[in-house]
């Protein structure tokens, strides 16, 4: 094992207090968290993709990357690797996407985990959790397999068909009267 991966083990076993009176580890609350934000992601009409199978683990390096930044190397404002996007990531998917799983959307399921001191919104890295969560969950989306990416490319499907059938009959409709001579030329009806 790496050091770093030694001060993540040890992160993970840390407690950690999850109500006024009551402490847990990271490892024993994480993967709860993990679940809770997959059945809310559903509940919005988003699957995870296939890496999300370590949702939990995905979960916990995220938070222990903020709280690295936050703790040890006090950089607050450092970006955060998520690793690649996987989907399709049109523009009209993260503009469906932001729209539904807005700041309040978020805030409101965060709602019921205030009392975990790592997502409490009182603290530095409960904020951080709180405002970097969208990106985090864009990142593991199957859009492809989810119900809002499915509607998306159906409704970009049946916009490009509109134009297409828009020109077709536009052009159709402009070669039947210029053969009639409507349009100019020679035997013109203008």
């Amino acid at each position: 094992m790496t050091s770093t991966n030694n001060d993540f083990q040890v992160w993970l076993d840390q407690s950690v207090w999850i109500t006024n009176v009551e402490k847990a580890t990271r490892r024993e609350y994480l993967p709860h968290f993990a679940e809770d934000l997959t059945n809310f992601m559903s509940a919005c009409g988003y699957t995870m993709d296939s890496r999300w199978r370590e949702g939990h683990m995905i979960v916990a390096r995220w938070m222990y990357m903020i709280h690295v930044q936050e703790f040890v190397t006090r950089k607050y404002d450092a970006m955060i690797c998520y690793g690649g996007i996987h989907h399709r990531d049109w523009n009209e998917d993260f503009h469906e996407y932001t729209k539904i799983m807005d700041f309040d959307k978020i805030s409101s399921f965060m709602e019921r985990w205030k009392f975990y001191e790592d997502l409490d919104p009182e603290t530095r890295v409960g904020q951080r959790v709180l405002h970097d969560l969208q990106n985090l969950l864009y990142h593991f989306i199957d859009m492809d397999n989810s119900k809002i990416g499915i509607m998306v490319a159906t409704a970009e499907d049946s916009d490009s068909d509109s134009e297409d059938v828009y020109r077709r009959t536009k052009d159709d409709v402009y070669l039947m009267e210029a053969r009639e001579g409507m349009h100019g030329g020679y035997g013109s009806k203008v």
